[in-house]
Order: structure tokens, then sequence, then C-alpha cells
């Protein structure tokens, strides 16, 4: 701050409280996985789970994953959805979800589009601040599923295209966990 004309200024300490990266839990995985589930169930992206253990309930945890695909079919996007088990069993978390869809429309956090995830792929990003209200460890899961059934699959890391050629591609996906001081 200033302390006027011809003076040195002045230093303040920074304010405390929260705000403050207390962890950083990072994943990054290149395994390959495929499935043919659709939008009425969705499967576990098997390496996309991390656990966390906040130092305090009133603590956040900011989430961010960037997941890597393909679908068999050009224009069949992959539905990707967000869970943790901090009641002790998988449930979606509030609001990282859209809570729109009614009767069986699908609600999800995010989509890789079938214009991205067809043949070749695609990536797909998404950040949610949560605010799971625990100090003891749980996990994050990242699911994903087919936007309908009809004989095409998903891949997670690959495309469906399994030539030896330099055209085809390979990928990596990653979840990272940053644990924010909520004080």
């Amino acid at each position: 701050t200033s302390s006027g004309a011809g003076v040195s200024q002045d230093f303040e300490a920074a304010a405390g409280g929260g705000g403050k990266i207390l962890q950083v839990v990072s994943k990054t995985w290149d395994d390959n996985q495929t499935g043919s589930n659709d939008g009425a169930t969705f499967a576990d992206i098997t390496e996309a789970n991390l656990a966390i253990t906040p130092a305090s309930t009133s603590n956040k945890v900011l989430v961010n994953f960037s997941i890597s695909g393909a679908s068999g079919a050009y224009d069949t996007p992959i539905y990707i959805r967000l869970q943790h088990n901090g009641s002790g069993s998988y449930a979606d978390i509030t609001g990282c979800l859209s809570d729109e869809g009614t009767g069986n429309q699908t609600n999800m956090s995010t989509i890789m589009s079938g214009g991205g995830a067809g043949e070749y792929g695609g990536t797909c990003a998404y950040t949610y601040l949560d605010s799971p209200s625990k100090d003891t460890e749980f996990n994050y899961q990242v699911q994903c599923a087919l936007r309908w059934s009809g004989g095409v699959a998903w891949y997670i890391n690959c495309s469906d295209d399994g030539r030896d050629e330099t055209y085809v591609p390979f990928y990596t996906s990653t979840l990272t966990l940053t644990e924010i001081d909520g004080s």
C-alpha cells in the first residue's frame, strides 16, 4: 500500500483463511478399455478412480479429468459422469450432473461428442468443485456409456482401428484431485 508521495510503501500480511491448496493427488494412465453399455447403464472407467483424504470437513475438492477415447461409430457420443463413494457406496455428486433430465432422459457431467469421439477419437475435459463434507478417505470414479445401444462400442485411450498404421492413435487420460482449504 502507498504511504504517500516520496515515502516507501507499507506491506501488509496476506489475508488468512481459505483458498489455499492443501494437497494434490493425480493419476495419468494409458491402459486401454472398451465396453458397449448404453446411457441407461454407466460403466466404471477402471483407471479413473482415485482416493483422497481431506484434512477437514469444511475443505473442498477440485476435481479435474481429461478422458480420451472413441466410439465405434462416428455419430455416437460417449456420455461421461462423475461419482464418489463419500456416503459408503458410489453415488452421483449433487450439482455436477444436470438435473434437468426426466423420465428416460440421461443426466451426466459431460460428453465426448460424436464429431470427436467417432472412429479416431477425441478428448473431453471436465472441472468440478465439490464440497464433500468428509475428513476420511473416499474415492472419485469417472464412468462412461454410449448414447444408445446398437452394436457399437466405446474405447478409452484408443480407437476401434487396430491396424498398425501411423494415423491410428493411442491416448493418455488423467484424473486430478486438489484439496482446497475451506476455512
